[in-house]
């Protein structure tokens, strides 16, 4: 058994069929005994769509409530490809960052990763069907807000491989 991360990209997430299509990929790794943590990004053109609004309505002004709303898209794609890969049969669990906790510095806007507590993710790893799904953009700062890391999925995946200890990390996008 090997533990594996996947990352998904909006492209490979674009509509309901792809989503379908990625939750296949991972449901053959768990079929195949592996435990399988898995990275998604927001749906294509969601995040855009998501900017442009916010943008029409004030800007950045308000970067919390900003942040707030870029990073939907990921909670969006995390909690439907979750569901897709329950309806093949497979347990599965979608985290925010914060949930993890994947914890950061305290540089709104632009916070970089400091620790990923992997236990929760482990836990669930091992203890039904192996596994589970995270969502971007938002994680705990020391002072409990919450702020987006905004070094995209990929740096989020390449961490949650290392705290899992996965030895290989797919990225699809």
């Amino acid at each position: 058994m090997a533990r594996v991360v996947q990352k998904f990209g909006g492209t490979s997430l674009a509509d309901i069929t792809l989503i379908r299509n990625a939750a296949r990929r991972v449901v053959a790794e768990v079929k195949a005994g592996n435990e399988v943590a898995v990275v998604v990004s927001a749906m294509a053109g969601t995040t855009n769509q998501l900017v442009a609004w916010a943008d029409e309505i004030a800007g950045q002004s308000n970067s919390a409530e900003y942040d707030g709303i870029v990073s939907s898209g990921e909670q969006v794609s995390s909690g439907l490809f979750a569901l897709a890969v329950e309806s093949l049969g497979v347990p599965a669990r979608s985290w925010a960052g914060w949930q993890v906790p994947v914890l950061t510095d305290a540089n709104h806007g632009r916070a970089r990763i400091q620790k990923i507590d992997a236990a929760g993710i482990m836990r669930d790893l091992k203890a039904g069907g192996g596994s589970c799904w995270f969502s971007g953009h938002r994680a705990g700062s020391p002072r409990d807000d919450l702020w987006p890391w905004r070094i995209g999925h990929n740096g989020c995946g390449a961490g949650i491989r290392f705290e899992c200890g996965s030895l290989r990390y797919l990225y699809r996008c």
